[in-house]
């Protein structure tokens, strides 16, 4: 590329960033969105604007639109805006915990969570209690259905969600210890039930 093609994209590429954060003072959202996608197509270093506009869409109820510009964030932002994406994303998962729940859509957005949260930071302990409390939640009718079914698929279901609820839990907060004893000993009961039931279905 010639010396006057460089200029014209480096004058694009800071005219659609000028827009973009114009569009996240004054909105519309869609407009926002639109520039953000053209900047992203051109620039990998437009993490900013892309966790920016991903912010915008959840604050504006529409955080099943938010997905593409986290998934941009988690593949070219560093550590510390990947820490943004799973504030995002918790944010997204939370309404999931409230009634009416929404238990595998919460667990599915916590394990994303999990994926991109700073072990070391505040939203990792979190993310992972409320992953396995997602999961838990999940698995009394699962075990229904396995029993009912005679269903060995199912019951492998059921002792791969227990363990990775178990697991969760293990990196849970310390301040939710007698949560923490109580579910650990529902799957701890849960255990012997399904090496039983992996027994007699799986032949």
């Amino acid at each position: 590329m010639g010396r006057r093609g460089q200029q014209e994209v480096s004058t694009n590429l800071a005219l659609l960033n000028q827009l973009v954060s114009a569009y996240q003072l004054t909105g519309p959202v869609d407009s926002q969105v639109s520039t953000t996608k053209r900047l992203m197509e051109k620039d990998t270093t437009a993490v900013g604007p892309a966790l920016a506009t991903a912010q915008a869409l959840v604050t504006a109820n529409r955080a099943a639109e938010a997905q593409p510009f986290l998934d941009f964030v988690t593949k070219y932002g560093d550590a510390q805006a990947k820490e943004g994406v799973s504030v995002i994303l918790f944010n997204i998962a939370r309404p999931l915990l409230q009634p009416p729940q929404n238990w595998p859509e919460a667990a599915t957005k916590l394990r994303q969570v999990v994926a991109t949260a700073n072990p070391s930071g505040k939203i990792y302990p979190l993310a992972n209690y409320y992953l396995g409390l997602s999961i838990l939640q999940q698995i009394p009718p699962l075990d229904a259905q396995a029993e009912k079914e005679k269903s060995c698929d199912k019951a492998k279901q059921e002792e791969s969600m227990a363990a990775e609820a178990e697991a969760a839990f293990k990196l849970a907060p310390p301040d939710q210890a007698q949560n923490l004893g109580q579910f650990q000993k529902y799957l701890d009961g849960l255990k012997p039930r399904i090496a039983s039931m992996l027994k007699v279905y799986c032949k």
